[in-house]
């Protein structure tokens, strides 16, 4: 009887080719890329293949391998093999998440934003999860409501279809921000200015931002 505890497969977070242990090999041994392709009778290219991840090592060539720097040719087989295995994981995991991201696409209002030119305008849906990433610096959509989990504490009664068009403006406030030159942060300095901020918020709109913002740039 198979457990299926022992079936558990660990998700890689990257798949390193066995290339980068055969450079290693090759420093330690001092020898050169194209001594190493020489002695093991295959092109300068070829080796360069393998060595990216781009050519798989065969069995002929990890027995080549096994003569030429060791320790044996199952070594480099296995290596091999767990790159392939961790290669095609991670690839699955990518097609996932980006299903799931395409889903949550259509709760972001692409259109209006790139009428605003946030982002590049494009019918194409692939374009437009990977434009997304990019504007909300995420490395997929579904991590966009963890990075702000104190607007939706604060919108919790916000539609749902909404909540990333909160969230698109909070992130362009967040990219205009980092384009304004601040002085270092002040705590004290910023407790003492509340109670100007408060009167501030009496003004009206053309007269409250840009003092506000010249105020927050100085703390």
């Amino acid at each position: 009887m198979v457990n299926k505890k022992d079936n558990a497969q660990f998700m890689p977070s990257v798949a390193i080719p066995p290339g980068e242990t055969i450079k290693e090999n090759m420093i330690f041994l001092g020898m050169s890329q194209r001594e190493l392709a020489a002695r093991l009778d295959i092109t300068p290219k070829h080796l360069s293949n393998i060595i990216n991840g781009n050519a798989p090592i065969t069995y002929e060539t990890a027995l080549k391998l096994e003569r030429v720097i060791g320790p044996s040719a199952q070594f480099w087989m296995n290596l091999e093999t767990n790159y392939q295995l961790n290669k095609a994981r991670l690839e699955e995991q990518e097609e996932i998440k980006l299903e799931l991201d395409l889903e949550i696409l259509k709760k972001i209002p692409y259109k209006e934003m790139s009428e605003f030119k946030w982002v590049k305008a494009t019918r194409n849906r692939i374009e437009r999860v990977l434009n997304c990433r990019s504007f909300f610096g995420v490395a997929e959509l579904s991590s966009i409501k963890n990075s702000y989990d104190v607007a939706f504490r604060i919108h919790k009664q916000v539609r749902e279809t909404s909540d990333y068009g909160i969230l698109a403006w909070l992130r362009k406030a967040e990219l205009e921000g980092l384009k304004v030159e601040v002085d270092k942060y002040n705590k004290r300095k910023l407790e003492n200015l509340i109670p100007t901020f408060r009167k501030l918020t009496l003004k009206n709109p053309a007269e409250f931002y840009p003092e506000m913002k010249r105020l927050c740039a100085d703390f």
